[in-house]
Parts: C-alpha cells; structure tokens; sequence
C-alpha cells in the first residue's frame, strides 16, 4: 500500500524508539554482565568483605583469559595468511593468491592486525560479543611544492594538473643565450630576454584507505530481535559515539548545519564506560569547555530497514543522526560490522565468554582462600582471655570482644590468662581449592599448571602428556575455530568486497618480495575461501613435521611421476609460511617464474 515519505521529524523518532528497545544499550542486562565481567577480571571486591577479615579476590578470569589469549591469536599474527581465498577455475589461481597477499596486507600490515585482533579476542573472552567495523576512509592529502626558473611552457604543464593549485607565483626577466644561425647558416649565440616564474603550489591528493577497528560493546547498539550472531541479518545497528566539531567538520559535516543542533546533553556517558575508567584521573565526562572547536556531539550512525520513500516496501538505509538532525539518509549495500562470541549460543545474537564460566569460580574460591587466611592468621596471632584485674585502666572495652582483629579477650575470670584454641581447617581447605582448579579446567579447557607442573612432566610419557595436553585445549581450539569462521572469514569478505568496489586507484604493494601494481577494480566477486590457521597448542609445530613428512614423500615419488618441483615449491613455501616467513621466494625459486 502506498504511503506517504517518511518526514525527517519520523526517522528521529524512529530512531528513538529502536534505541531504547537495542541490545547492548546503557543499564540492561548484557550491558550488566558486562560490567560484572570487568570487574571480576580485576579483582574488584564483592561488596561482602568485612574489616578484620581476609578480602583477597583471586584472579581465575584474569588468568583463564591471559592464558587462552596468546593461543588464540597466534595463529592469526604469526606470518602464515590468515584466510585464503580459493580460485573459481585453473586460470583463476594466480588472481586468487595476489587477492589473498593483497587483502591480508591491507588488513594485517597496514591496519596494525596484531593490535586489532589482540582487542577483538581479548573482547570475545571477556564479554558476551565482540564487534569490528571495516569500511573505506576517504580523505585528502594536501602537500607543498615550490618550483623556481619556470619558463611559459613549464607553467603551463604545471596548471594542467588537476590536483595542483598554484597559491604563489612571482615572474621575473631573465636574459639568456639561444643559438640561432644567421643569414649565412652560421650558428651564432644571441642574448634573448624570457620572463621566469617560481611558484609555490598544493597538492591535493584523494586517498583511499581500508580501516578496520575494534568497537566497544556498549557502542553498538543492536535489534533486540536478532536471533543470530551474524548483523547482515539484523534490521537495526546503531554505532553510538561522541565526537568533538573539528572531528566532524574535517570529515564532511556542514559546520552551519552543526550550529543549528546544538550540544544534546540527552545522552550522557553509560554507567559501563564509566565502569571501565576505574582509575580515579580517568574522567570520561571531561569536556574542553575552554575550547569551542572540540565541543562534542552525540552521533548515531544507523544501518536501518525502512520504508522512508512511502513505496511499501523496506530499503537498508545509512542514516546518521548527530544530536535530533539527519546528516545523512542513503541507501547502503552492506553494513560495516562483524560480531564474533567465544562460546556461540543456538537462536541468539548474544553468546558467552570465559569469563561467564570464571565468574562462580572465582567467587569460591576467593571465599575458600579468605577463610584460609583468616585461619592461618588467627593460628599465628592467637588472641588471650584476660581476666578483669588484668587489665590496665581504660584499655579494654566490650569493643574488642566483638573485634575479631583483637589479640586481646576480657574475660570476667580475674585470674585468667589464657591463649585462645584455633582448629586448624587447611586440610580440609586446600582439598576444596584444588577440587575447584580441577572442575575449572574441565570447564574451560585452560590448563596452564598441565603445562608447567614438573611433577605432571616427570610421571608422564611423552604421548600421555601430549594426548592429556591436546584433551586440555580442545574447547580452547572450538573459541579459536568460532573466531575463524564466524569472526575472521566474514571480515576479510567484507574487507576484499570494500577493496574491489572503493579501491579506484591502482595500488603498488611488494608481493613475496616482488613490487607489484595491483587494480582492485579487476577483481571478481569471492565468497569461497580457507580459514587457514593451526589450531591447538603444538598446531604449527605440528604442522611444521606433518609437511616435512610430505615433502620427504614426493622427493621419493618423482621417479613415478606423482609429484614434481612445483609440487615440491608449494610445499616447501608451506613450511616457510608455517614458521612464521613471510616471503617463502627468499629461500626457494618458483618454478613458474
């Protein structure tokens, strides 16, 4: 049915009301979890402590989330490509492996990979989801250049260039000597004066570079109705941020326009950002009221199905909301961002991290530990019952009977001096803690003391151990294969859509160890590709022997004509890039070349 456009008034409060219902928005449950989360892998207290009693909070999520990242994210930091995109055809395969070099340089080197998927997993293992945003960011690069002794014709070439602007331009007469031949068809040097120009001119360069950063949770708000870890199928996101004016006015917003809305005060900063600036010279409320070019603006930049022409049907609109006004209304091809969780849940956007299993824990086991110490200190600092005509006047008082803290009982006894008899209760403690570390590895598959424990070392065989350390780390393997597939594939499918659609320039990259000119815009549409990573503790090492196993194998069977020294080079860059290489034509020739 044919309705009426939306007004700009309708998108707002559309907005609105699709923010206060979103997911992760400011005091609701997840948002609560997340805090918690914080805090327990901080070892703040829990609200229960008691003066004169032990309050130390043990650091199970801290070191289940320490210990598992460097396991998950070596594989993708390592030198080995991360993902590999698989060719449609025979003659397809040399494309697909220049848009695989290609897409991981991008991401991985000129991005800092290392800083960004560092964060993305650290999110992934705290917190319930953890977010990136990948999109294309158009700038200009304005550069000086002075040029002096022009003549006309040097001048003239300079003007033509489109992105040069001459800002300063000083002439002056300048004689020189020109050879010309005379009547007789000698050549004879004549002095000719010529006017010379130096020039000062900008450069004006639009470039455009893929950016890929981390989002906090908090910032992007989701529909509540999404069933499915995946955003492509959500039908609202809203990333929520502050930015100052010079920000927004650099990046292409209307500064009159800006005026006109004014500081909206509306959205203040969540009680979860607050909770991450735990230092106490952390204010994330500070604004520069001593500068009006660094005033800031709440931005609501939305990825949106909505019927905004009237026509009936729903489009996917981006429309920025800074503050109550519409900057920007278009349709969009596809959002920016990719979700990925630890620990997947069936039917829901929102999965669980290790920290959710660290949480109970880490609670009893502070507990545990508490009663322990407070044991242990009451065995070594033994209070007194001391009768009344043993006190000194004005020194005791009722208080320290109810002081546990107290080394000093008054009894009514007036001849009393008796120590004070403590059951000893560390052998029925340490039982219960280690009971508690053993249900935790089994929970979590983080099994640091496995790998340490000398004793564990000295009674096993190697193959006991290593099958006992490979049992230990298989749910650990499942979070890094969750964030492969469900995390990493989707963005460097993202990143490789942005490059060949945005990339209109082509782009001069050293490909193993050759300088190359690549043009994105040749590049056909790729959706098959290979997570290629090695999973579990020992995986590259692994890896590393399994191939050289293979290569011994085909040296064996070139006779028979199974193998050949292709064959061989392609196994052999394997190993290279498996030890953390990045140019395998360092050390071995491609026979194709």
């Amino acid at each position: 049915m044919k309705q009426e456009k939306m007004t700009e008034s309708e998108i707002v409060a559309f907005i609105g009301r699709k923010v206060e219902q979103s997911l992760n928005n400011d005091d609701g449950d997840l948002s609560q979890v997340r805090k918690d989360s914080f805090d327990f892998y901080n070892g703040e207290d829990f609200g229960n402590e008691r003066d004169g009693y032990s309050s130390i909070v043990t650091r199970e999520a801290l070191e289940a989330v320490e210990w598992a990242l460097p396991s998950m994210l070596k594989p993708f930091v390592s030198g080995t490509k991360a993902v590999v995109f698989n060719p449609v055809g025979m003659e397809d395969e040399e494309q697909a492996a220049q848009d695989t070099e290609v897409v991981n340089h991008l991401l991985l080197k000129e991005n800092d990979g290392y800083y960004l998927f560092y964060c993305w997993i650290k999110d992934i293992l705290m917190y319930p989801n953890g977010y990136v945003k990948a999109w294309i960011d158009e700038s200009e690069k304005v550069t000086t250049e002075s040029y002096k002794g022009l003549n006309e014709n040097e001048l003239t070439m300079l003007s033509s260039d489109p992105d040069l602007e001459i800002v300063e331009a000083e002439s002056y007469p300048e004689t020189i000597t020109q050879q010309v031949p005379n009547e007789m068809g000698i050549i004879t040097e004549v002095p000719v004066q010529i006017e010379l120009y130096d020039v000062k001119c900008k450069r004006t360069e639009n470039q455009r570079k893929l950016v890929v950063n981390n989002v906090a949770p908090d910032q992007l708000l989701i529909d509540n109705d999404l069933a499915h870890i995946s955003l492509d199928d959500a039908d609202f996101i809203a990333h929520r941020v502050r930015r100052n004016f010079t920000w927004l006015v650099n990046n292409g917003y209307d500064p009159d326009e800006l005026e006109k809305v004014g500081l909206d005060d509306k959205h203040e900063w969540n009680s979860e950002r607050v909770n991450r600036m735990f230092y106490e010279d952390e204010n994330p409320d500070t604004e520069s009221d001593d500068d009006e070019s660094m005033r800031e603006y709440w931005v609501h930049e939305c990825y949106v199905k909505l019927d905004t022409d009237g026509d009936g049907l729903a489009e996917n609109r981006k429309i920025v909301m800074i503050g109550d006004k519409i900057f920007e209304n278009e349709e969009y091809a596809d959002q920016p961002f990719i979700a990925c969780s630890a620990i997947l849940m069936s039917h829901k956007h929102a999965g669980m991290s290790l920290v959710d299993i660290e949480k109970t824990y880490q609670q009893v086991k502070s507990a545990l530990t508490r009663n322990l110490l407070d044991n242990v200190y009451r065995i070594n600092t033994r209070r007194k019952y001391v009768g009344e005509n043993a006190l000194v006047d004005g020194g005791m008082t009722m208080d320290a009977l109810l002081n546990a803290a107290s080394e000093i009982i008054p009894t009514r006894d007036p001849a009393s001096i008796i120590e004070e008899t403590i059951q000893p209760i560390i052998g029925e403690i340490l039982p219960a803690i280690q009971e508690i570390d053993k249900q935790r590895r089994t929970a979590t598959g983080i099994a640091p003391d496995l790998s340490l424990d000398p004793n564990v070392l000295q009674q096993s065989t190697e193959g006991a151990y290593q099958t006992a350390l490979n049992t230990a780390s298989e749910r650990l393997e499942t979070m890094t294969r969750n964030f492969a597939e469900i995390g990493v594939k989707p963005l460097f499918r993202k990143c490789h859509r942005l490059i060949r659609e945005y990339m209109d320039k082509p782009l001069t990259i050293k490909i193993r160890g050759q300088w190359a000119d690549v043009d994105p815009s040749d590049w056909i549409h790729r959706e098959n590709m290979d997570v290629n990573v090695g999973l579990g503790r020992d995986g590259q090492g692994q890896k590393i022997n399994n191939l050289m196993t293979v290569l011994g194998m085909q040296r064996e069977t070139m006779p028979l004509g199974l193998s050949d020294r292709q064959t061989i080079f392609n196994t052999s860059e394997k190993i290279v890039e498996a030890m953390g290489e990045d140019n395998p034509e360092t050390f071995f020739l491609d026979p194709k070349k």
